[in-house]
């Protein structure tokens, strides 16, 4: 296989390399009298499709030159030894398997070699890609591919690539199509901008499933129609958190089935805030990089594997929450809103107004937080009139007096009472949604909080900031 031959092949490769993800693991196999592995150190073994490892690959790849006779015979039996070794010590799902055999020709259907490890059952797809224009061999390739449930081309120019590697993912999709199986995935974290967001680039990811036909003649066949995809800011993700229940240390992180990162604290993908320079390999952080106390990988197992185990309501108080001076925190999530769409035009108070008397039976919310943020606001309304009572007796030098009092709880709860005008304020973000660093948010709960939280009881903090020279 030379000249533009080759260069065809070692596309075709590469485009199968593009087609795989995070889930998939994969090894290439280069022929001719012997087999060479494309990549000497990892012989014998599957590595994980990641990016890093995808990029190595094609390294490797682009060294390879054309010499002596192909004998497939040689590498059909190390590729099926691979999947029977990589199964049998339980490092594989057993999903789906497949032989990618890229060729410009075969002698031979090899049966015997099909009958030995694939016959009856056909587990492994045989997938044959006839490099060139001659069609000599065709007809042994197609055998090859039809006899264990795969798939035949031809790729006769560079153009046609990308077009025939994809003919394969219709067929390995038949199976769920033909089982209704609507799999949801979601994409490891990606910076990009939005639409709705003005402030630069932000951590993404993506949540996509297939679309089936639902008519008989089409789902018998197995064919999917395509895939569905929307993008979703990571910090939508962190609304959810039920921030009430971390503590005042306690932070949320997700991360994908591999153990990657899809968003943590640590997970710095910029090397300037505000600035578009994007880390290198930003998007495959495993968790164990972050967590440095977690030796055993205890927390990243227990994670990937699923096995995280993590009052009565009197409706005549809900007053409590509608005094002037409480809000509640923004990006918290007390219910959720957007399940319905007569409920997006509720903001959190209304909903919790509706839930907690009933007039909304569907509206989904966080009974045990609702709970609490109501227990709070009883507890704490006398403290308007104990505030009030001190700035009606505060001092005659009522300029260098107190200009504002406020209370935060864990469930979001805050309480403010201005003894000055709103205008006469030193600062007049403090404590308003535009400034982040000092209100309930989806990150965090903010710095003089935590500060207070620490502190033994009795003693004081002065908070100066940095800004104020």
């Amino acid at each position: 296989m030379k000249g533009v031959r080759l260069t065809i092949a070692k596309q075709t490769v590469s485009s199968i390399l593009d087609t795989l993800g995070d889930d998939d693991f994969f090894n290439i196999i280069a022929y001719n009298e012997e087999i060479q592995y494309v990549e000497p150190c990892l012989n014998g073994t599957l590595v994980q499709a990641d990016h890093n490892n995808k990029e190595h690959f094609r390294e490797h790849l682009d060294k390879l030159f054309a010499k002596g006779i192909g004998m497939l015979d040689g590498a059909l039996n190390e590729a099926f030894d691979l999947l029977n070794e990589f199964n049998h010590t339980g490092e594989g799902s057993i999903c789906s398997q497949a032989i990618m055999l890229i060729a410009d020709g075969a002698v031979d259907t090899y049966d015997t070699i099909f009958a030995k490890y694939n016959w009856p059952d056909r587990k492994v797809r045989i997938f044959t890609y006839l490099i060139g224009r001659e069609a000599a061999f065709a007809d042994n390739l197609k055998w090859m591919a039809c006899a264990n449930k795969g798939f035949f081309t031809q790729i006769s120019t560079l153009a046609d690539v990308q077009e025939n590697v994809m003919a394969y993912l219709h067929v390995l999709s038949r199976p769920k199509v033909i089982d209704q199986e609507h799999d949801v995935v979601w994409t490891e974290a990606y910076v990009d901008s939005t639409l709705a967001d003005d402030k630069g680039l932000v951590l993404m990811t993506t949540v996509a499933m297939p679309v089936f036909s639902k008519q008989n003649e089409t789902r018998s066949r197995g064919v999917l129609l395509g895939v569905v995809g929307t993008d979703v800011p990571v910090k939508e993700l962190l609304k959810a958190i039920p921030k009430y229940k971390l503590g005042i240390h306690g932070y949320a992180f997700a991360i994908t089935n591999n153990g990657y990162i899809l968003t943590h604290p640590e997970l710095r993908p910029l090397y300037e805030l505000g600035k578009k320079r994007r880390k290198p390999n930003y998007s495959s952080v495993d968790l164990n990089e972050v967590e440095w106390e977690d030796r055993d990988d205890v927390v990243r197992l227990s994670v990937v594997c699923n096995n995280v185990h993590w009052f009565i309501i009197n409706p005549k108080r809900l007053h409590d929450l509608e005094h002037h001076d409480v809000s509640l925190a923004d990006e918290w999530t007390y219910c959720n809103t957007d399940l319905h769409p007569e409920h997006r035009h509720l903001t959190q108070l209304e909903a919790i107004k509706l839930y907690l008397t009933g007039k909304e039976p569907l509206l989904q919310c966080d009974k045990e937080l609702i709970q609490e943020v109501l227990f709070d606001a009883v507890v704490s309304a006398p403290l308007e009139a104990y505030w009030t009572s001190l700035a009606l007796n505060k001092s005659e030098n009522s300029d260098k007096g107190v200009e504002v009092a406020f209370l935060g709880t864990r469930t979001g709860l805050t309480r403010i009472n201005l003894f000055v005008g709103a205008e006469q304020l030193t600062n007049q973000d403090f404590l308003t949604s535009d400034d982040k660093d000092s209100v309930f948010n989806a990150d965090h709960f903010p710095l003089w909080y935590r500060r207070a939280a620490e502190q033994i009881p009795g003693s004081f903090v002065y908070s100066i900031p940095f800004s104020s020279g």
